[in-house]
């Protein structure tokens, strides 16, 4: 059941969780209504305001530790700087290193489970759907990673992955004899041919390079793993964020 605990987990982080007070729609001036108010004024409520925030996701936020206990049973090692976003996952099997790459993940609405909520809550004597259901039935949430197995001469694959509440799904897989030279080069046009759309692929070979990967070690707690700690990777980079902004603005009020 750790995958279970972790996907708890990252909902209960999650930037949209139930606020303790409502959220203002976003405020649009016009030539009319617009009031160009002072400059320490407007420094002072930034500052104030973020202040308010920064104290309150700092209040509400734990740090993600149950996982340590399954990457050391599981053989994985994290790394990741302290100025740096993206965070690693490391590992040795037999010949190659594996390592896992990732950075935040994304939340994309479920519409079918949304309207199948409305369609409920319009029944007579229906159960009221909590808070945290309804979240958990309204958003799918997305991590976008990358594999890299490597031998030591420096060829291997890339894999292109999804972890999709806690599926593991395979986007695209590269084979290079430099397979970092690859990774720096993602992104970027290449006149080098990397390899098929995994969709395009025959189901046997698909159902072998997934196989392939879970030998290597991704399983589903591990994708459940890097949901939370995805999760727990942005919040930490979001009140840093803050308290800088917060520190600026205070700066330069002097």
């Amino acid at each position: 059941m750790l995958a279970t605990k972790f996907v708890a987990r990252v909902l209960a982080a999650r930037p949209f969780a139930a606020r303790s007070r409502p959220h203002l729609p976003p405020q649009r001036l016009s030539p009319q209504s617009a009031v160009i108010k002072p400059k320490q004024h407007s420094e002072q409520t930034l500052a104030r305001v973020l202040d308010t925030e920064l104290r309150f996701e700092q209040g509400k936020y734990k740090e993600f530790t149950e996982g340590n206990a399954f990457l050391k049973q599981e053989g994985f090692v994290l790394a990741q700087s302290s100025d740096s976003a993206i965070m690693m996952l490391r590992r040795v099997v037999g010949k190659v290193t594996v390592e896992i790459k990732y950075k935040k993940n994304e939340l994309i609405r479920n519409t079918e489970e949304i309207k199948a909520m409305q369609e409920e809550e319009k029944k007579k004597g229906a159960k009221k759907i909590t808070e945290e259901e309804r979240l958990q039935r309204m958003f799918h949430l997305l991590t976008n990673f990358i594999v890299v197995v490597k031998a030591k001469d420096g060829s291997g694959l890339i894999f292109g992955c999804t972890s999709h509440q806690t599926d593991l799904r395979v986007r695209s897989v590269i084979y290079s004899k430099d397979v970092e030279g690859v990774v720096k080069e993602m992104g970027k046009l290449t006149n080098k041919y990397l390899g098929p759309s995994f969709e395009m692929l025959e189901a046997p070979l698909q159902e072998a390079l997934v196989s392939y990967l879970q030998w290597l070690g991704l399983s589903r707690k591990l994708m459940a793993y890097i949901d939370c700690s995805a999760i727990d990777n942005s919040k930490r980079h979001y009140m840093r964020w803050m308290d800088d902004v917060k520190k600026y603005v205070g700066g330069s009020q002097n």
